[in-house]
């Protein structure tokens, strides 16, 4: 479908439109997976981050002595940030958490905010 030579004469113009839009939230994920590392580079408890490769996620490793189901709820409580564990995506060390990035740069950051705080 991404090659508008399979394309059907009559559906060119729409497959140009999804593109473009395709194109402008690809950029956006780009703009706020950039404003993650930003924000948690040298941020204390957080000891490592994977490189994005293809989703609207990251995972991160916090210094921690709890689970990550334990953790992930008391950095929930304090912050009212929610990261799934890293055990839901078989994780096996402790520390990991699931943070997504396909919403609003707004309510990212807002998020990202509020872990900062939450974590110092």
């Amino acid at each position: 479908m991404l090659n508008p030579e399979n394309v059907p004469e009559h559906l060119k113009e729409e497959l140009i439109e999804y593109q473009q839009v395709i194109r402008n939230n690809l950029q956006k994920y780009e703009e706020n997976e950039r404003m993650i590392r930003d924000y948690l580079a040298g941020m204390p408890k957080i000891i490592d981050m994977t490189e994005t490769q293809g989703g609207f996620c990251k995972f991160i490793r916090f210094e921690t002595e709890k689970t990550d189901t334990e953790h992930a709820k008391e950095i929930y409580f304090n912050t009212g940030v929610l990261l799934v564990p890293g055990s839901a995506f078989n994780a096996t060390e402790d520390g990991w958490m699931r943070l997504t990035f396909a919403v609003s740069k707004s309510k990212l950051e807002q998020g990202l905010e509020s872990l900062k705080k939450g974590l110092q």
